[in-house]
């Protein structure tokens, strides 16, 4: 099939081009003829002229394509291996992340709230974290703020009685490596930024700078996790692979990333945050990440809970619009959050982002 230009419309400004940081040079680029996720060569353009407004610290003017097979959408051309990590030198894992503020110095409802969520973690994950209220049931009222906090702790399921080990794969900082310690994981980490690796080493972390390969060929794990990592990836069914290989036999794997055919993709098109071109080299589409779950030998593919980012995902991708000033109307952000809320209750595919665990059989 030929390809395309593509028929776009949108309820929102596109971006301005932004701060100029120049080209990307042509000898560092790749190009793709096949679908990263399914192989499929039908393809149309999706958005023809991506720069990095989010960080703008990435050069170049890129292309984004939506597989007509499996809805997903990636980068072609895209950056070469070698020459990526140009693209994250002002990234989330070069900046330190604040930690939690001790309880004595809150007061009113910031106390009583780290109180429930003190007692609701006790009671989920035998954490020993004091003061704690008996009180922590009352986050069975609150399901939004009860998923965003399973959320941080990836879902993960309480300690089995003899333990269990993780690997988190791109554990930035290690807070999340942190928290699965307190509840009594064994954990692991990955990092290729060698600055976050080093911060998450100073925490007392077991985190390796590099990829997956630099794990030893006879460790496994029960639990792994990406945590937006996959869209990150040249070859994710690769990824997907490798993981499956390091899970012991009834393994988890969990993954959260940006949704292809999520309706902020679809109001905000190219300003939509969840692009963020050059770095995401591939947007799954729900259908897509779950058959490729399928083809690597995973079963049990679910989708895990979690809690709603549509608003805050939609004001970000409003500045984004707007040329990265501005602030949001907020009573038309909140309406397109609301009905796009509603939507998904009979389309859950068109969520923003994909929380998925699977798990690697045992036999």
């Amino acid at each position: 099939m030929p390809e395309m230009m593509p028929r776009e419309t949108t309820l929102i400004a596109l971006p301005t081009e932004g701060r100029d940081v120049g080209d990307w040079a042509e000898s560092d680029t790749e190009d793709v003829h096949n679908c990263p996720v399914c192989q499929s060569t039908a393809r149309s353009i999706k958005h023809p002229a991506l720069r990095d407004v989010t960080f703008e610290v990435a050069a170049g003017v890129w292309t984004m394509w939506e597989c007509h097979s499996c809805r997903s959408n990636y980068l072609a051309p895209r950056p070469t291996p070698s020459s990526i990590h140009r693209a994250y030198s002002h990234y989330y894992t070069h900046r330190d992340v604040v930690s939690r503020r001790p309880i004595t110095t809150l007061h009113g409802v910031r106390k009583f709230r780290r109180l429930l969520v003190n007692g609701y973690l006790k009671q989920i994950f035998g954490l020993d974290e004091e003061p704690a209220s008996s009180l922590g049931w009352l986050m069975y009222a609150l399901p939004n703020a009860r998923a965003r906090l399973h959320h941080e702790y990836r879902n993960l399921p309480r300690l089995p009685p003899g333990g269990g080990s993780l690997l988190d794969i791109g554990s930035g900082d290690g807070a999340f490596l942190q928290r699965a310690v307190a509840i009594g994981w064994k954990v692991v980490g990955v990092e290729p930024d060698a600055k976050a690796a080093q911060m998450s080493r100073a925490r007392g972390l077991e985190v390796i700078t590099g990829g997956l390969e630099e794990i030893g060929a006879a460790r496994r794990f029960d639990v792994v996790t990406l945590n937006h990592v996959i869209e990150h990836v040249h070859d994710p069914v690769g990824m997907l692979r490798n993981c499956w290989e390091i899970l012991k036999p009834g393994g988890t794997i969990w993954l959260d990333t940006p949704n292809s055919e999520s309706y902020g993709h679809q109001i905000f098109q190219s300003a939509w945050r969840g692009i963020e071109a050059p770095r995401h080299l591939v947007l799954f589409s729900d259908s897509a990440l779950k058959q490729a779950l399928q083809q690597v030998g995973f079963h049990h593919i679910r989708n895990a809970p979690r809690h709603d980012p549509t608003l805050e995902l939609y004001r970000m991708s409003y500045v984004l619009s707007a040329g990265g000033t501005g602030i949001p109307p907020t009573l038309r952000i909140l309406a397109l959050a609301l009905c796009a809320r509603l939507r998904r209750i009979i389309a859950p595919h068109r969520r923003e982002f994909l929380t998925v665990t699977a798990q690697r059989p045992t036999c």
